[in-house]
């Protein structure tokens, strides 16, 4: 349709039905975000970390950081990614000791 000089189109936003069988529903599924498989890779210094609980399980933060020679709040760090992952728990009430749960290791 042209209306002064301007080009006009008319576009209904929905279909005039005098039947309601006629109209669909469409019913969305939701989606479901996939679940993550918690990150088992290691890194070297969570390896180093690792092995020396293996040989002493009660050792402490303190000595794991003189031994690996860097600062008690790394190791801090690193024992908490440890037991985020599931590869390390501590275990007991008066005298705690180390678990490591990953045998690959």
């Amino acid at each position: 349709m042209i209306e002064d000089g301007v080009f006009k189109i008319i576009i209904p936003l929905k279909e005039k039905s005098s039947e309601k069988s006629s109209e669909k529903t469409v019913e969305k599924t939701p989606q479901t975000t996939p679940q993550t498989t918690p990150q088992t890779h290691l890194t070297e210094l969570e390896s180093k970390i690792l092995k020396l609980i293996k040989k002493d399980n009660s050792i402490s933060r303190k000595d794991i950081a003189k031994k690996l020679k860097i600062g008690e709040d790394t190791i801090k760090e690193y024992l908490a990614r440890l037991q985020k992952k599931g590869v390390l728990s501590r275990e007991g009430t008066y005298k705690e000791v180390w678990i490591v749960n990953d045998a690959r290791n």
